[in-house]
């Protein structure tokens, strides 16, 4: 039987009001093909997912119960009006059209912002704001590529090449059980933004670097599921810097590609920690130093870093509550 071969369904994505109907059936018609031995499982779906509903903004007087168009409530007395967000519906005036902001935004801004705005099972709420906000980042995204491309190819090994391979490696993990295991899209979401955000702070020094170009090309991959077609667009952007690069990159669609996996040993374990240096209370400088090292150790370091910048006195009071942070008091 093709049930017996198929069956159970991974996951089943429902709303609330198909609890009764769908899901009620399903399960019955299993339990019963199980109990007389047609089929061995007696649940259909090894998960259920019940999504969350889309709302809108909703307008009614509080003496009629009425609700109104959002173009009629400049004549109704704000003590009249009641403001409440609801599932959005033809009756309650609060739908809206998505054609008009895939055509003004994009699909894939729209798509990501379904997915970033909450957790798939809690109800999102329609927010201008937040579309503008996840354009801007996939706009950021398209410039930190283009930027990439442009730049003269750079074969150097860099200090921030740790740094950027321990967050690319981090950001695979984070999506892979965030979108495979738990179904949380927005936290996979959140992790993509921040290898991003990694990415622009060391652009200026890493751009055009063998490393850079491995993290845009992961960061692409991971975005492919949420936003397909800017993710297809950048792809075949990153084969001009594949190309300078002499980077192999596979061949076809990127929704063609394989997942990528993660283990934990390609995360790099770093042995430095950054120190940073106050004086009176206000940061001067911030450098790397080795891990574990003691605090007189540190003292010692930030006390010979600092002396290039100004003069210490010996009865100076230098303060190291731990490895990462050093104060020094001056008379």
């Amino acid at each position: 039987l093709l049930a017996q071969q198929w069956m159970p369904v991974d996951i089943y994505v429902g709303g609330v009001e198909h609890a009764i109907l769908h899901l009620l059936y399903a399960r019955f018609i299993s339990h019963f093909l199980c109990d007389i031995g047609i089929i061995n499982h007696k649940e259909p779906f090894q998960k259920l997912l019940t999504q969350g509903m889309v709302q809108g903004k909703t307008y009614r007087t509080l003496s009629s119960g009425r609700y109104l168009k959002p173009e009629e409530i400049n004549n109704i007395p704000k003590r009249d009006l009641e403001v409440k967000w609801e599932k959005m519906s033809k009756s309650k005036y609060n739908g809206i059209d998505p054609e008009v902001y895939v055509t003004k935004y994009g699909g894939d801004t729209i798509r990501l912002f379904t997915l970033f705005k909450a957790p798939p099972e809690v109800a999102i709420q329609w927010d201008i704001k937040a579309i503008k906000g996840v354009y801007k980042w996939l706009w950021r995204v398209w410039t930190l590529v283009q930027e990439h491309i442009k730049d003269t190819p750079n074969h150097s090994i860099n200090k921030s090449d740790e740094l950027l391979l321990s967050a690319t490696c981090k950001t695979i993990k984070q999506v892979t059980v965030s979108f495979k295991k738990k179904h949380t899209f927005n936290v996979a979401v959140a992790e993509m933004m921040s290898l991003s955000n990694v990415l622009k702070g060391v652009s200026n020094s890493m751009s055009g670097s063998k490393q850079y170009h491995n993290s845009l090309l992961v960061l692409c991959k991971l975005l492919t599921p949420f936003a397909p077609h800017i993710s297809a667009e950048l792809w075949e952007d990153l084969r001009i810097a594949s190309n300078k690069l002499e980077i192999y990159q596979d061949e076809g669609d990127v929704s063609e590609q394989e997942w990528l996996k993660w283990t934990e040993w390609e995360v790099p374990v770093s042995n430095q920690v950054e120190l940073v240096i106050q004086v009176n209370g206000r940061k001067r400088m911030q450098l790397s130093i080795e891990k574990g090292l003691s605090k007189e150790k540190t003292k010692e370091i930030a006390k010979r870093a600092l002396s290039t910048q100004m003069e210490l006195n010996t009865s100076d009071i230098i303060i190291a509550p731990h490895g990462r942070l050093v104060n020094i008091v001056t008379n």
